[in-house]
């Protein structure tokens, strides 16, 4: 029985890494009595993905993993016994079969709160007709036009609100906007990454 599962990651646990994640969710999954499948071969693990996970530092409340379970349990009764096993931090929104495949994420909404008011600067950089810089990937580095991953945004003093591609190489990391944006601005100030939805190309919630 596959099941995916959106969960939200507060401030609390915003440097718990990808990897510690995965052991709070099998740790979880033992002390709640929940039976996952897993893998065949020498070093057999539970069965299940997390889909874009979030990066360290960051708020969400759109994670989302998929877990094989052995037990056909009710929706509503793995949520609540996730919820009572997860440490603080964590939080089981909902659970549900997955609609979406992982192929299919095309944008993600983000908040990025600033320390400072930045509204003027935001709206200056964010209307520019292109702003090219060098973007570093594991295999490459290449120049590319950040505006072009920005799909929308709306400013309201410190907070912006944007939606960036997520689409495989034409994604952009709202940390590497923010970075861009600050040291083009000159500005010294910390900021805060929130992720609030994911969507489909079609501009749907991706279940």
């Amino acid at each position: 029985m596959k099941k995916r599962i959106r969960y939200e990651k507060t401030e609390a646990v915003s440097l718990v890494s990808h990897l510690d994640t995965l052991r709070v969710f099998i740790r979880a999954m033992r002390r709640a009595k929940l039976q996952p499948v897993y893998s065949e071969g020498f070093n057999p693990h539970p069965k299940m993905t997390f889909l874009l996970p979030i990066s360290v530092g960051f708020t969400s409340e759109y994670e989302l993993v998929d877990i094989d379970f052995s037990d056909n349990l009710p929706e509503e009764e793995l949520k609540s016994r996730l919820n009572e096993a997860l440490p603080e931090g964590f939080h089981v929104l909902s659970v549900y079969d997955g609609v979406h495949k992982i192929n299919q994420i095309d944008s993600v909404d983000y908040t990025i709160t600033y320390e400072q008011e930045v509204s003027q600067k935001l709206y200056e950089f964010l209307n520019q007709p292109a702003y090219i810089t060098v973007k570093k990937s594991k295999r490459k580095s290449r120049d590319v036009d950040i505006l072009k991953f920005i799909k929308s945004f709306e400013i309201n003093s410190d907070i912006l609100s944007i939606c960036l591609c997520a689409n495989g190489e034409n994604s952009l990391n709202p940390k590497f906007f923010s970075d861009e944006f600050l040291k083009w601005a000159g500005i010294d100030t910390e900021y805060h990454i929130h992720r609030s939805k994911i969507y489909t190309a079609d501009k749907r919630a991706f279940f």
